[in-house]
């Protein structure tokens, strides 16, 4: 478990955040971007924590199954978008919110 953190937040911040040699960027933003669109969607953060080892989640990316956001009612493609987000790798990740804002407009037409 981290020291000192609030595990709460744990779900909202990007890996490399919680890693001691990550490098922050725009990918960081978009990747709290996107768990905050699957906590308004679901209820709950992208990434479960509790008695287990956080960083062991963080550094394998386990993600909670989108398949309660399909359930939801959530459409496919925007499903599609929020993992993309959410990759724990950063470079796999749209690249900043520009991209994310043209990913989630393209839903409206």
């Amino acid at each position: 478990m981290y020291q000192g953190r609030d595990t709460a937040k744990l779900g909202f911040l990007a890996p490399e955040r919680l890693l001691p040699d990550g490098e922050l960027g725009p990918a960081a933003d978009v990747f709290s971007l996107c768990a905050l669109l699957v906590f308004m969607l679901s209820g709950k953060p992208p990434y479960a924590f509790g008695d287990g080892d956080d960083r062991e989640v963080v550094e394998k990316g386990t993600l909670l199954d989108p398949g309660a956001l399909l359930a939801g009612g959530v459409p496919e493609v925007l499903v599609n978008i929020l993992k993309k987000g959410l990759r724990a790798n950063p470079d796999e990740r749209l690249v900043d919110a520009c991209e994310l804002a043209s990913a989630l407009e393209r839903l409206a037409y």
